[in-house]
């Protein structure tokens, strides 16, 4: 019996032994594994903290290469021979309409967003020379400096030489009545804080008023509007002196017809985190506003053609728009579109019980619309320079009927041209002109041969007929700190 008992014993023991012989290698090569694998993902970790915090530096320096790159991402502790970089300048615009992963440009212009490319050799460092591999780890990082700026625009038909005249001035904002200031000069020279006056103006609404574009549709009184643009100006004091209540100043004037926010127009208003930065000209507002009050355009009239009852045709004729303002951020509110023009003609025919009119037509004179604008800053995040590129139009036309595809007629050359400003010029709210040229197109497609189209357009300059020019003004211009995008 007890023979038996030891012979069992160790029959058990070698089995035991046997067992720990197979499972404590493959325990051991499982440990390894993962550790190596925590090892790993801990070396990624932190390679992209690192070439994150690279891209950050070298978009605010405005320069830099590999070899910049590679010593900011040692001085992170990340070992530099397992370690592949490569940086890559472009232009990095947002725009919602655009996949991500193409907004980044490389090489485009102007250079505002950098992107670093990394690869990482995975070390084992647990049983290297069992689990050796030549796997690699592939990172990127994209920064990228927010700009934003404030553009103002108007459009006209015809300039005879000289420029533009204080008449004509007064005919383009479309303001007759009179408004006491304390000081224009004054006036023209303080900015308001767009966002803060819209916040004044939200305590006169009600709960369905969500978002600032919502906002802007509330038609509020004239003397409301200059109130609360006075109390946003960043003017020691005030300096509009409105008169008694009453007359022009009880006239209701929707902002949106003013002011274009873009996606910005979106934002809650209690989400004070949000909010960019957007000023305006006191003087400009107050004017613009007072002519608003009167509609968004000069003249505005509706006629049925007296086919009306019968649903036949509908017509609307809008003359003189006021010069718009628009606000770019070329970062994650993307561009709003800003464009006007002085004369607008909109007919439709047989148009009845909600079904779309058998035809339409729209004809437009003296447009202008903002294709491009780009803020050029320095490595100190100043303003250096602003672009803006504008085509404008002197008519177009585009009529579309059921069964038909539509036909589109414009007289302009359709090339923007391009309006530079210093901060000097920024500061002093300099107006320049330009104009697009001639041209004759249909569905885009040139009906005339543009050179001599180009030639009449020459010769109408030379004896100072200026036809479809644009007036840009650039109101304000911002470089901010850098901001990973990718």
């Amino acid at each position: 019996m007890d023979m038996h008992l030891r012979g069992r014993e160790g029959h058990e023991a070698g089995s035991v032994a046997t067992l720990g012989a197979v499972l404590i290698p493959l325990l051991i090569l499982v440990v390894a594994v993962v550790a190596n694998q925590v090892s790993a993902y801990s070396d990624k970790l932190r390679l992209q903290r690192a070439i994150d915090l690279a891209a950050l530096q070298l978009v605010e320096a405005g320069h830099g290469d590999a070899g910049d790159a590679l010593g900011i991402v040692i001085l992170q502790g990340v070992v530099p021979q397992d370690v592949d970089l490569a940086v890559v300048w472009g232009h990095y615009r947002e725009d919602s309409a655009v996949p991500a992963a193409v907004r980044f440009a490389p090489g485009g212009a102007p250079r505002n967003a950098v992107r670093i490319d990394a690869r990482l050799d995975i070390r084992e460092r647990v049983l290297g020379n069992v689990l050796a591999n030549d796997n690699r780890f592939e990172l990127t990082a994209t920064a990228a400096v927010r700009r934003t700026a404030n553009v103002q625009i108007g459009s006209r038909l015809l300039r005879l030489e000289g420029g533009l005249s204080a008449a004509l001035l007064n005919a383009l904002v479309g303001y007759d009545g009179r408004i006491t200031a304390v000081d224009y000069e004054q006036m023209l020279a303080a900015d308001v804080d767009v966002f803060t006056m819209l916040d004044a103006l939200r305590f006169e609404t009600d709960a369905s008023v969500l978002t600032y574009d919502d906002l802007l549709d509330v038609p509020f009184r004239l003397g409301s509007v200059i109130d609360a643009a006075d109390g946003a100006s960043n003017a020691r004091r005030s300096l509009v002196d409105l008169p008694e209540a009453g007359g022009a100043l009880s006239e209701r004037v929707r902002l949106s017809g003013l002011v274009a926010l873009g996606e910005a127009g979106q934002i809650r208003l209690d989400d004070l985190t949000a909010r960019p930065e957007l000023t305006a000209s006191l003087g400009e507002f107050v004017l613009a506003s007072a002519a608003l009050a009167n509609g968004d355009n000069q003249l505005a009239l509706g006629a049925d053609a007296g086919l009306g009852a019968l649903g036949l045709a509908d017509l609307q004729l809008a003359m003189g728009e006021l010069p718009q303002l628009g606000f770019w951020d070329f970062s994650e509110l993307g561009v709003p579109g800003i464009s006007t023009d002085q004369v607008r003609l909109d007919l439709s025919f047989l148009q009845s019980g909600g079904l779309p009119s058998a035809a339409e037509a729209q004809v437009s004179l003296a447009s202008a619309e903002v294709s491009e604008v780009t803020v050029q800053c320095s490595a100190g995040r100043q303003v250096e320079r602003v672009g803006v590129s504008v085509v404008t139009s002197p008519a177009g036309a585009s009529v579309r009927a059921l069964g038909l595809g539509p036909v589109e007629l414009d007289l302009s050359s359709g090339e923007p041209f391009t309006v530079s400003f210093s901060p000097a010029e920024i500061s002093d709210r300099t107006l320049k002109t330009g104009r697009s040229g001639l041209g004759v197109n249909v569905n885009r497609t040139a009906l005339l041969l543009r050179p001599l189209v180009r030639a009449v357009d020459r010769a109408l300059e030379a004896t100072g007929l200026h036809l479809a020019e644009a007036d840009v003004r650039v109101l304000r211009a911002t470089c901010s700190r850098p901001y990973l995008v990718d």
